[in-house]
């Protein structure tokens, strides 16, 4: 098993945070959309907090496929130059 160069582990660890801090974000917009949602700036805030958690989930997702990336370049299947 070879080690994960400590960059590659700073750069998963601010994938997850920027992540989550996205899909919160999101979600706190679409919390503060729906009591102003008959208003045209409500409507804004329901689509904008959707597309935003929408894009925080993809975030995590990326980090899930890393992680398993990783996990097969360590145990030996793929061979790095």
């Amino acid at each position: 098993m070879t080690p994960v160069p400590r960059r590659e582990v700073f750069e998963m660890i601010v994938l997850l945070a920027a992540g989550i801090g996205v899909s919160v974000l999101g979600l706190l917009a679409i919390g503060f959309g729906i009591p102003i949602a008959d208003t045209s700036s409500g409507n804004a805030l329901l689509i904008g907090g959707v597309v935003v958690a929408c894009t925080g989930l993809v975030l995590v997702g990326m980090w899930l496929a890393a992680r398993a990336l990783i996990s097969v370049a360590r145990s030996g299947a793929i061979q790095t130059a």
